[in-house]
């Protein structure tokens, strides 16, 4: 199989598993950044590595979900210049997260949603997979999220801004992470991992935390959860974001 052909045509089945082994990698290189605390140049390392094996996951999960199609995983997995690409993905997610959270938008709608008396109820198991249904309750929910929705689009200087204090180090991540794995010689001088500072980790750590946290949350909800639930969160989580983005467009 051609090398630009193994993204396309994946069953179910083999975009969950990918979007399982993707999320776990990312997961124990966190763990393992952590656990290296005191061994800088190497948690900086995999610091920057556990936000690519997320942004391969996110990747995934769009196409499981039927967000966008399948061909779009290689833009992360096989792009010319795959480690910045991803690391110019993971810019995007973290400054558009990062402002979500700043503005409480999904405690908000949460919040809303339980204290709304939907006329929809819940009569079978049948429901919970039925298109039909699911359109007749994101109705409902569409206007009870509308004003949240309008908070996040309408604040794109704060977007900016946020985005802005992110650049530069997502750029020059890739740089940081072979620095803090290979010995080079760099304007006539020769570098090492142990060059690297505590005060360089903590920037790492404090850049890799939000996205880690906050990007995967979606992704773990649909790696551990049984069948029958992927089943309802997968048409779920498509709708809503389609609803996001469609509100987006009209302003």
């Amino acid at each position: 199989m051609a090398k630009r052909e193994r993204y396309k045509n994946l069953t179910d089945q083999q975009l969950l598993d990918g979007m399982s082994a993707c999320y776990h990698s990312s997961q124990n290189h966190y763990k393992n950044a952590i656990f290296n605390s005191d061994n800088f140049g190497l948690g900086i390392a995999l610091f920057i590595i556990s936000i690519e094996e997320l942004v391969k996951a996110n990747g995934i999960f769009h196409c499981y979900i039927g967000l966008t199609e399948q061909e779009t995983i290689d833009i992360a997995f096989n792009s010319k210049d795959k480690h910045r690409t991803r690391l110019k993905m993971a810019l995007g997610l973290s400054s558009a997260y990062e402002l979500i959270e700043k503005l409480d938008f999904t405690s908000s709608i949460e919040q809303k949603v339980q204290n709304a008396d939907f006329q929809l109820k819940v009569n079978s198991i049948s429901d919970l997979v039925d298109p039909e249904w699911h359109a007749a309750l994101f109705n409902q929910v569409q206007p009870l999220v509308q004003s949240e929705i309008q908070k996040v689009t309408s604040s794109s200087k704060e977007i900016e801004t946020e985005f802005e204090q992110h650049t530069s180090w997502f750029l020059h991540a890739q740089n940081m992470k072979e620095r803090g794995l290979y010995a080079d010689l760099i304007n006539n001088q020769w570098e090492s991992p142990l060059s690297l500072e505590q005060d360089d980790y903590q920037t790492a750590r404090e850049h890799a935390e939000p996205i880690i946290h906050q990007v995967s949350k979606p992704i773990q909800k649909m790696v551990e959860a049984p069948e029958l639930e992927r089943s309802v969160l997968r048409p779920m989580m498509k709708q809503f974001i389609e609803m996001s983005k469609t509100d987006d467009n009209k302003r």
